[in-house]
């Protein structure tokens, strides 16, 4: 081993060619395996290229063409085909100038000439130039052209895309028009859902249709048929509103005067048609007419255009719904005008109803006044003749009257006759309260005021319902100042408030409890009050103390009697003096505070 080591030291020389042959091996093969990945690099370069001009020449909405860097037409998809009048297989090999129109040929070869100049960078620019169609009109196109350069920077091929400025400008219309008509459909659209007046909103839609579609009358007519169904030969469309720049429309027009256009109509269809004679009775017009269809065919709407003139599927679209909008619009309404009928119909049938009430109740009330006078009328008489008789019965009694006392006989007789006066004076009393709520307001003048010292005329009233406190074991108090200026109000009703709620305290009042009738003046009000201590009205029913016939509820609801009616009386007649009265309870405490403006004697 050794020995071997020693001899190849010992002769360097005879390995060195191997080595570099060996060295320059891997050179060359590191630079195929660079070409090779430069290789496959532009391969798939131009698998995408391809791949995106197929992509382009089959779905491609522009005219797309490739040429060489002299302009020599060497591919071009479907759509350039199309622009350029030409079969797709005759573009081939032509020069892309030889479609340019004459007098712009020479504008085109200097651009192309430009692009292929060394010292220049351009890749891109934007052209426009009037093209010539073999078998077409001449248009002018923008053409962005691309240029493609080989490895050594020169132009190898062009590419051009071609539009139709006239079909960009037609887009560009059609788009601003069909936003124009989203926003008129948007107007008549909102009006619908914010109105339930028919009127307003048909002609809302007519005014905008009218504008937005250039129109030269614009009308919706509504539909008169003794048939529902339409089928009635003599049906008359009716106008209801139109927008017209130029003409109006016939008010009325009898359908069987145009059965060709009436008949489509009324089988929901609409269609265009232009009258060139008689029986039109518009001038010579393209005509549009859309059925409104709502329970079956309601109307239509009609719209006219200058005779040279057309209405696109887009303007079609439109009309026709607007037409859906307008029948919205009309059940709407129409349901509401019904609704509102029958509302007023029965609120009208509840006043007839209220006032025969009133009537009835208010007959009933004097009915019963004038005989009620003529009962308290005789028992006036029937006390003034007892009064007159009772001596002679005490000093000529008779056999039978021996066996009585006379002075006991006398006392019912009497007994009999104040229970009789009592209960004629509380029906007398009911039907006054009855003629007080027939009326729809108690009106005071100055005739009703009158002057009152407080003091003194709240004791006497209070005074009148001692015998009744005494008979309940219930003590009356008068808590008023006896300094109190001259009140000026309509005393009568004043009266009439204090004694009920006199009464409602003497009827609710425990024994042994106490009743306080109390007033003071403030700066610029009277404050009256009545108060009662034993009782205490539950606070679920404090709201309702003064509706008409409501009685607070209890174990025993007619023990205390009455119609329920006095405190509704109570706020009504305080209304009368201009006040207002509420109450307060708790703590075995139930206290009514009335007050009302002051008013005082000059």
């Amino acid at each position: 081993m050794t020995e071997a080591f020693a001899e190849s030291d010992g002769n360097p020389e005879e390995l060195r060619p191997e080595g570099l042959q060996l060295e320059k091996l891997q050179i060359v093969l590191a630079q195929l395996e660079q070409q090779n990945k430069l290789l496959l690099l532009s391969q798939r370069a131009m698998a995408t290229e391809h791949r995106q001009y197929r992509e382009l020449s089959q779905s491609g909405n522009e005219g797309y063409l490739i040429t060489n860097h002299l302009g020599i037409i060497q591919a071009a998809n479907q759509q350039a085909a199309q622009m350029l009048g030409c079969p797709l297989k005759h573009l081939i090999g032509k020069p892309l100038a030889v479609l340019v129109v004459l007098s712009e040929r020479r504008r085109f070869r200097q651009l192309l000439a430009e692009l292929n100049r060394t010292d220049l960078n351009t890749e891109s620019g934007q052209w426009q130039f009037q093209l010539q169609p073999y078998s077409q009109p001449a248009f002018v196109a923008e053409l962005s052209v691309t240029t493609v350069q080989n490895s050594a920077g020169q132009i190898s091929a062009l590419h051009f895309y071609l539009r139709n400025t006239a079909t960009a400008e037609q887009a560009s219309t059609e788009l601003q028009q069909a936003l124009d008509f989203e926003a008129a459909l948007k107007r008549i659209t909102d009006q619908v859902r914010d109105s339930l007046d028919e009127q307003q909103i048909l002609q809302t839609a007519v005014r905008e249709l009218g504008l937005v579609l250039n129109a030269s009358n614009c009308a919706i007519s509504l539909y008169d048929f003794y048939d529902p169904h339409g089928r009635d030969p003599h049906g008359r469309s009716r106008l209801s509103h139109q927008f017209s720049t130029t003409f109006p429309q016939n008010p009325e027009t009898p359908m069987a005067s145009w059965p060709e256009i009436y008949n489509q109509l009324l089988q929901g269809q609409e269609l265009q048609f232009c009258h060139l004679e008689p029986p039109s009775p518009q001038p010579q017009a393209a005509i549009l007419a859309c059925p409104i269809l709502g329970s079956g065919v309601i109307g239509d709407i009609w719209l006219y255009k200058l005779k040279d003139s057309s209405f696109s599927d887009l303007e079609v679209r439109l009309v026709r719904q607007v037409a859906n909008q307008c029948a919205i619009a009309i059940r709407q309404a129409r349901f509401y005008q019904a609704a509102q009928a029958q509302t007023q119909a029965q609120t009208q049938e509840l006043e007839q109803l209220d006032q025969l009430k009133n009537e009835f109740l208010s007959t009933i009330s004097h009915e019963l006044r004038t005989p009620l006078s003529n009962i308290k009328l005789a028992i006036n008489m029937l006390k003034i003749g007892f009064n007159q008789l009772k001596p002679l019965l005490q000093a000529s009694a008779t056999d039978s009257l021996a066996r009585t006392d006379p002075n006991l006989a006398i006392q019912k007789l009497n007994h009999y006759l104040q229970i009789l006066e009592n209960e004629c004076n509380r029906e007398v009393e009911l039907i006054e309260d009855l003629l007080t709520f027939q009326q729809p307001r108690i009106n005071t003048d100055s005739s009703s005021l009158e002057p009152i010292q407080l003091q003194p005329w709240l004791s006497e009233i209070l005074q009148s319902f001692q015998p009744q406190a005494q008979a309940q074991q219930q003590r009356l108090t008068l808590d008023v100042p006896a300094a109190l200026p001259t009140l000026v109000c309509d005393a009568s009703n004043l009266r009439r408030v204090i004694k009920e709620l006199l009464v409602n305290a003497c009827k609710y009042t425990p024994s042994d409890e106490e009743i306080t009738l109390s007033a003071c003046i403030n700066t610029d009000t009277v404050q009256l009050s009545v108060s009662n201590t034993g009782i205490e009205i539950p606070p679920q029913s404090l709201p309702h103390l003064f509706e008409r016939f409501y009685r607070v509820p209890n174990s025993d609801p007619w023990k205390y009697g009455g119609t329920g009616l006095g405190l509704a009386l109570v706020q009504r007649l305080t209304e009368q003096l201009g006040g207002k009265i509420w109450v307060e309870s708790s703590s075995d405490r139930t206290t009514f505070t009335l007050e009302w403006p002051c008013r005082f004697q000059d």
